[in-house]
């Protein structure tokens, strides 16, 4: 490969030009473009601007190169004018170019550079399709649509139901467990659709005859209940980290045993878990596996469930491409419609047509394009490349390609970086058609220098055909990053330390975010300091970027940062239809679709960016007036809306509510606006192709739903401001452009693939290129070889994200457990293949700077010019400072009393409500209700749990459901329902009866409980000094009193349950206090200790008084005496099904105390 001298560089034939970043490849393009304009080395001949094809890949790549060719031309311009120049190459060809008529043709190229052929591809192929209509065979009425994602949900839809019809039951069943939707269907087939794949096996499958396999199953389902196979299981030799010992799995096994369902492919049913293989190799150190013939039965049926399978599913997955592709070819030409995809096909086809037509077709565009120059050529697809080819392959044209390979990042569009390795290795047969750039004008000698060390391994970029080429910085006086006065080594390497185990990667985003946020607030206080500089300027916000693989390490980084008082702006690729105005802008269009509907309007009003306030959306249910104000004003936007449009609309509904002037009010505020104004766009857009509100609404929704990481450019958030921030910017975004001091927080990243598709190459027709293979069978081979693939992607990405540094650059790394870093691109870049990262990063790198971080490292230093960036919270009603009126509960009181006993509620572990205040047990060799997990959250759960048992839900599913939503692990499952089941079976002495038996009445008739009972009552200025007095004389709050000071306000509280049994209401409270771990421990002395602790007494009084108010307005001829059967505290860890009221301290406060309760907390003076 030659090194690219932009003077000699031959104008003629097909070259490529490998151009790393960093090396100027835009402006060798503008050189190029000036030389052929002038006709230096052209023959002679002087190129027009219409007729040199320039061609990039977005809009608005194109519109910056025609304006940095139009700065050029006019620089070549003057310089011709005035005879000389400084710039070396404009010297050379003010030289070698006849200057008679060269400015004239100059200038006359800069005006008319607005004609220029610098196009897009796509755009390339809209222009010839509409210009050469009769030889691309192109209708002319054909109406080009910009997203064409709603036809082909159309049409996967349709195949997706002719498709369930068609299949047997079985078949069906397998597809509908891994296709529960079109939708989902579409996600995985919708990139394969316009290309052209090869689709492995290469002759649909024969799934074969499973009625054996299904007589099998039912053996299998009456041996494992009636020999007991899960005892044996549990009781052999096995790991107990194995699944084949954790309850979840032997409960799907039971109830699918249990159940009369033959199903053959069931989400929560693993068979592999239980075959022999796995068990044999589930055995820990001098263990054995259990042993029985039905384990060599369920081996059978995994491997057979699986060949079935893997065939319906192939078969589905190629009719599935084959018909959804033939539907939406027939209903785009029904419609007289087609995509920018079909535009590439068309005009791809119509070159492929016979040797008359499509040859002369190609000799028509050589003819009136004699150069093309094509950038970003590692972006391209096998269409686009191919249209190229059959244009200049034969030709006196000539055909220049530019990329990069090691910046080819964009698969998830349809590039194919293995169509630039076969024009490649095209062209490097033919002898010197390879170009090379090998000067860095961006980056400083050390950063280059980083950079080559990072990225020269060999073979790291996967693939022969990709080499590193070591480059150079330009031989010009650099700047540098100077940190008081001392050059800034340029790369920071910061590890997560650790004791080599992996971190959780939501910790590690955490943590890594504060650090680089920490550095950058260090940077920047310097820089206000003069202190850190980049030459003779000091470091400023607008100078530093954060590069972020997605939104969730760009959200982690934005809140760090703000949190220091640092501004700054996310610049993505993301769609704005992921953004939290996308969701709030649909339910505020359902309430305008339903104006009337209360309920919509209260949710409208309610999502943060309609900006209202908390009286706002009180008054709806309290102020008459203000409720007809809104239903008229949300008819108002109904009535506009249907007539004026959504855009018009939207903006009306801006300037009514002075949304605008209250979201700049916010840090996030410009963000906001930004992205309402840009989905009016996008839903006026929608609403012009597909009229009608609700069509519209629901097209809405299902984009939403359906949004992707990185969007079509349309859909792209856009940049609300940039104004000297810092910027927090995704890797893929980041792309073609450069800051002085890039930060990397969390370098290791991707992504486990789950279909299989991968290259590989074959011969047709005597050429050998690499073809797209589809593994319809998503085989074990094929998805090696497709994350293979995405991992030499995950390297290319990497090397864009820390090349865009000119100055420094800091990279953070973590071993997470999703990827491991050994796994990932930087453990690839890093030649780190396990053990210790630190040790490995101080030995391998010793000359890059190496920081060792945790979480104790990490300081928050405010940064000197910023603001604080608190979180918008929802606005609050005005309070007079000395007001005492408050919103009471039992929890809150119980805060303020004084206790006078010595062993208070902080220094007492185990007596804590749910034990708030207790440390966590060690680690129990034996699950059981005493080690179970304490703290608020496990005593949540159960307060849940029992909640959800007793309103129907079966025992097993919701300790399952409460397990898995709490995260407390799969081992609990037996031992939670075994205690679950004491419990509610423990006999209730006072109630007669059991939490088992409180079940909501079958017959439809009135419920015998009620949980989460919610109660409020207003406080009238309540006395607590008389309150404490009054409790005391009846034996309550005898060691503690309230604090002084009126109670003013309202009281408010849940009860766990209420029930009634035998003409007596009572209720019931969960405790679960960890107070011994032994029967003895929850005996009443124990528990009545407990209670005088913790105040419990308090709580049984108010909520007591809150039932017996309820009672004597709902409850005919109720008395207190005679009605009321008193309160249960139930202290779960102590309830034993075979002893009464066990674990259960009853209580019935005094008639006469909750008479004089009633009245103090009423305001007023009781006897």
């Amino acid at each position: 490969m030659q090194t690219l001298d932009p003077l000699t560089f031959p104008l003629d034939g097909n070259r490529m030009i490998e151009a790393s970043a960093g090396t100027g490849k835009t402006h060798a393009i503008t050189n190029l473009y000036l030389r052929a304009l002038l006709g230096h080395g052209t023959s002679d001949t002087h190129y027009d601007v219409r007729n040199v094809l320039v061609l990039t890949f977005t809009i608005a790549a194109t519109e910056e190169l025609r304006g940095r060719i139009r700065l050029r031309i006019l620089q070549a311009a003057r310089d011709f004018e005035a005879g000389a120049s400084d710039d070396a190459i404009i010297a050379t060809l003010l030289e070698s170019v006849p200057t008679d008529g060269a400015r004239i043709r100059l200038l006359a190229a800069a005006k008319l550079l607005d004609e220029a052929a610098i196009l897009t591809i796509h755009g390339f192929c809209a222009r010839v399709t509409r210009d050469l209509a009769f030889d691309t065979g192109t209708l002319f009425d054909r109406q080009l649509i910009l997203d064409g994602s709603t036809l082909r949900l159309a049409a996967a839809t349709d195949f997706y139901r002719e498709e369930m019809v068609r299949l047997s039951d079985d078949e069906a069943e397998v597809v509908l467990t891994a296709y529960r939707s079109p939708q989902q269907l579409l996600n995985e087939i919708a990139t394969l659709l316009p290309r052209e794949v090869v689709l492995s096996p290469a002759a649909p499958s024969d799934p074969g005859d499973i009625s054996q396999l299904k007589q099998l199953i039912d053996h299998i389902k009456g041996v494992w209940i009636s020999e007991n196979i899960s005892k044996l299981v549990l009781e052999s030799g096995l790991n107990r980290n194995r699944k084949a010992m954790k309850a979840p799995y032997h409960v799907a096994m039971k109830d699918f045993a249990l159940s009369a369902r033959t199903t053959i492919a069931d989400r929560n049913l693993d068979w592999w878990t239980f075959a022999k293989s796995t068990l044999e190799g589930a055995v820990r150190k001098n263990g054995k596996a259990p042993e029985h013939p039905i384990f060599e039965a369920i081996e059978l049926v995994a491997q057979g469930l699986d060949q079935f399978s893997a065939a319906v599913l192939a078969n589905f997955r190629r009719r599935a491409i084959e018909r959804i592709r033939e539907r939406l070819a027939e209903e785009k030409a029904r419609a007289s419609t087609l995509t920018f995809d079909d535009l590439l096909i068309s005009l791809r086809d119509a070159l492929r047509a016979d040797a008359t037509r499509g040859g002369a077709l190609a000799r028509r565009l050589a003819t009136q394009y004699p150069l093309a120059i094509v950038d970003e050529f590692q972006d391209t697809d096998e269409a686009q490349y191919e249209i190229f080819s059959r244009i200049y392959r034969n030709s006196s044209a000539s055909l220049i390609v530019i990329g990069d390979p090691k910046q080819a990042i964009y698969k998830f569009r349809g590039a194919d970086i293995f169509t630039y390795i076969d024009t490649k290795r095209g062209l490097g047969d033919e002898g010197t058609r390879l170009y090379s750039l090998a000067i860095n004008w961006r980056a400083t000698p050390g950063m280059v220098g980083a950079v080559n060390r990072m990225f020269s391994g060999d073979g790291l970029f996967r693939h022969r055909d990709i080499p590193y080429p070591g480059v150079t910085a330009a031989p010009v006086e650099h700047l540098e990053l100077t940190i008081d006065g001392t050059p800034a080594p340029a790369m920071t390497l910061y590890s997560l330390s650790g004791s080599g185990r992996t971190i959780p990667r939501n910790r590690a985003r955490l943590l890594c975010s504060e650090w680089a946020a920490e550095a950058i607030a260090v940077l920047l206080n310097a820089g206000k300091d003069g202190t850190a500089m980049i030459g003779e300027a000091p470091v400023t916000s607008g100078r530093i970027a954060v590069l972020a693989r997605d939104r969730h390490d760009a959200g982690a980084m934005r809140d760090a940062l703000g949190a220091r008082g640092i501004k700054s702006v996310y610049v993505t690729q993301e769609s704005v239809l992921l953004s939290s105005a996308a969701r709030d802008l649909l339910a505020i269009l359902i309430a305008i679709l339903s104006p009337a509907n209360e309920r919509y309007l209260r949710t409208a009003l309610a999502t943060p960016l309609m900006n209202a306030s908390a009286r706002e959306i009180d008054a709806l249910g309290t102020d008459v007036r203000a409720h007809q104000e809104l239903n008229l004003e949300f008819s108002e936007y109904h009535r506009l809306w249907a007539g004026a449009g959504i855009a018009s609309m939207i903006n009306a509904m801006i300037a009514r509510r002075g949304l605008a002037a209250r979201w700049l009010r916010h840090p996030d505020g410009e963000r906001q606006m930004t992205n309402l104004r840009h989905l009016a766009e996008l839903l006026q857009q929608r609403a012009s192709e597909a009229p009608g509100l609700h069509r519209l609404v629901k097209w809405y929704a299902r984009e939403i739903e359906t949004a992707t990481t990185v969007a079509p450019e349309e859909r792209q958030l856009r940049l609300e401001s940039d104004h000297d921030l810092v910027q927090i910017i995704t890797m893929h975004s980041a792309k073609g452009l450069e800051y002085d001091i890039v930060f990397v927080p969390m370098a290791a990243f991707g992504m486990q693939e789950r279909t299989a598709i991968y290259h590989e190459e074959r011969t047709e027709d005597g050429t050998t290129r690499h073809r797209t293979v589809v593994d319809l069978q998503n085989s074990a081979d094929g998805l090696d070889r497709t994350q293979d693939e995405q991992l030499a992607e995950d390297i290319r990405l990497l090397y864009v994200a820390i090349t865009r540094a000119k100055y420094k650059c800091y990279v953070g790394i973590a071993d997470t457990d999703r990827p491991r870093v050994r796994d990932s691109a930087i453990g690839a870049a890093l030649g780190y293949t396990g053990g210790k990262l630190a040790d490995h990063l101080d030995v391998r790198f010793g000359d890059f700077e190496h920081i060792r971080i945790d979480d104790l490292d990490i300081s928050r230093t405010q940064y000197v010019g910023g603001t604080s960036m608190v979180t918008r919270r929802a606005a609050r009603a005005p309070r007079n400072a000395a007001s005492t009126w408050r919103v009471h509960s039992y929890t809150g009181l119980s805060r303020q009393i004084d206790s006078v006993l010595e062993d208070s509620i902080d220094t007492t572990p185990g007596f804590a409500d749910d034990d708030v205040s207790a440390p966590a047990p060690e680690p129990a060799d034996e699950l059981t209700r005493y080690s179970f997990p304490r703290g608020p959250r496990p005593g949540i759960m159960l307060h849940l749990l029992l909640e959800s048992a007793g309103t129907g839900t079966p025992l097993d599913t919701a300790c399952e459901q409460m397990l898995a939503r709490f995260g407390l692990g799969e081992a609990w499952q037996t031992p939670l329902e075994d205690w679950m089941t004491e419990v509610l079976r423990t006999p209730l002495g006072r109630a007669g009866t059991a939490l088992a038996n409180l079940q909501p009445d079958a017959s439809g008739g009135a419920p015998r409980s009620a949980h989460e009972l919610e109660f409020h009552f207003p406080l009238a200025t309540a006395n607590a000094a008389r309150i404490t007095e009054v409790c005391a004389e009846y034996g309550y709050l005898t060691d503690s009193r309230l604090s002084a000071g009126p109670l003013q306000g309202a009281m408010t509280g849940t009860i766990d349950l209420v029930f009634g049994h035998a003409g007596l209401f009572f209720f019931a409270d969960y405790k679960s206090n960890h107070l011994g771990d032994s029967p003895e421990a929850y005996g009443r002395d124990a528990l009545a200790t407990a209670i005088r602790e913790h105040h419990y007494d308090l709580q049984s009084l108010v909520y007591t008084v809150a039932l017996d108010r309820h009672l004597r307005r709902t409850v005919d001829g109720y008395s207190y005496e005679a009605c009321f059967g008193g309160a249960a505290y139930l202290f779960l860890r102590g309830m034993h099904a075979d002893v009464t009221d066990s674990g259960v301290f009853w209580d019935k406060p005094p008639q006469a105390l909750i008479e004089r309760l009633d009245v103090l907390l009423a305001g007023g003076a009781a006897s």
